[in-house]
């Protein structure tokens, strides 16, 4: 399940790794989105969350139950809107199919989410279907209203986490993903963008949310994957290096965010598609710079366990839980003893370390990129804390990668 609208784009010549991205008018490659200012970025996507989402012909038994309150997000095939219960006046979440193109990978999500019940994993509220030619068509998704913002959110407003703050987050991420691995799901595009708080503060639970691109398992020997879906920089060796992989993705993909939220970097280099696969394939990233001496061994020795290259060797979520970090009652004099440690990074000291700016504009290029894709680019759900939306995010781009001889 998921990935079925790939397609194959472009080969770089002497390259053993070829990727294909997904194109779009407004933004043909990764190098130039990433040129753009990234202040101007957040305007940009903050300014289009803010139009009214009442233009929209909704189900009638939609907003018999419903009251359309405002646009959250806009993607190619679908748009979130938020919406309070007419009886209860609970807030909730939309989300609204205004092209057919997206219905496959909708009634994917919505098989995945009718599955599961977690803390840890957005709830799904209930699914407005109506007849069409003969056939049940789902016309809005209901879902719980995230309002905390995602992990990219709060790095951007107070910086690196600290190691308590990290474990809490990680914590809960990783419970969200052995539940899901034990139930036979695999995520295949965990990352910042799709880690939401449920609500504004620090002691806000998180949840995993978008399922576009999940597989599900559907017998006991169905455990291994061919297709090559999710977010470039979270991609996992195996993956990149198209061999058939496993649930072990998911935690690689753990790996690569706690990376980020404890150094403020992405851990591979991002000047180019093909540098940034052929570091993953290496597993080619550091933990030796001065800022990661400012963390515990036993932190880096779990991020490091995390982005084993190996999927085999790899811990899976279950036992991740158990690392001895994570288990570590973190005191207070360990939360952030200066504000360099919360502060990120400005200056390069390798390919593994990017600024802020680097980082933050790679992932607004993310949420805005290639309307061309099959693939939706709404699907998760968050209010941003500094404006009033419950908007979805930076849709993954699904990609292919061929071996070039």
């Amino acid at each position: 399940m998921g990935c079925k609208h790939s397609k194959t784009i472009q080969t770089y010549p002497g390259a053993n790794i070829n990727t294909v991205l997904r194109t779009s008018n407004s933004a043909i490659n990764t190098k130039h989105n990433n040129d753009l200012n990234v202040a101007d970025k957040i305007k940009q996507t903050r300014k289009a969350r803010t139009k009214s989402g009442k233009s929209t012909k909704y189900d009638s038994k939609i907003t018999a139950k419903y009251e359309i309150k405002a646009l959250l997000g806009k993607g190619q095939f679908t748009k979130v809107v938020r919406v309070q219960n007419r009886l209860s006046k609970k807030p909730f979440a939309l989300k609204v199919l205004e092209k057919a193109e997206g219905l496959e990978t909708l009634e994917c999500e919505i098989s995945v989410l009718r599955r599961v019940r977690h803390p840890q994993i957005i709830k799904l509220i209930e699914v407005f279907v109506v007849e069409q030619k003969r056939k049940s068509v789902t016309s809005g998704v209901v879902l719980e209203l995230m309002t905390g913002g995602d992990i990219f959110d709060r790095l951007f407003d107070t910086g690196t986490y600290c190691e308590r703050d990290a474990v809490k987050v990680l914590k809960q991420v990783l419970e969200g993903v052995e539940y899901l691995h034990a139930i036979g799901i695999t995520h295949r595009d965990i990352k910042p963008n799709n880690v939401l708080y449920y609500q504004p503060g620090k002691e806000s639970r998180v949840v995993i949310t978008d399922f576009g691109m999940a597989h599900i398992r559907r017998s006991a020997s169905d455990v291994l994957m061919n297709e090559v879906c999710g977010t470039p920089e979270y991609l996992a060796p195996e993956v990149v290096s198209r061999q058939q992989y496993t649930q072990a993705v998911d935690v690689w993909a753990v790996g690569v965010m706690a990376f980020i939220i404890l150094r403020g970097d992405f851990p591979f280099s991002l000047t180019d598609r093909l540098a940034l696969f052929r570091a993953i394939a290496r597993a080619d990233y550091s933990l030796d710079d001065q800022v990661w001496e400012t963390k515990s061994e036993e932190c880096r020795q779990f991020v490091r366990s995390l982005l084993s290259r190996d999927g085999g060797t790899r811990p899976t979520a279950t036992e991740a839980l158990q690392h001895t970090w994570l288990l570590t009652r973190h005191p207070s004099q360990h939360k952030c003893r200066a504000q360099g440690e919360r502060s990120w990074s400005s200056s390069s000291s390798g390919s593994s370390v990017h600024s802020l700016q680097q980082l933050r504009s790679s992932s607004a290029g993310r949420r805005l990129l290639d309307p061309s894709q099959k693939h939706d680019p709404v699907s998760t759900y968050y209010q941003c804390p500094a404006s009033a939306h419950h908007g979805s995010k930076h849709r993954r781009s699904r990609r292919h990668l061929h071996s070039v001889s």
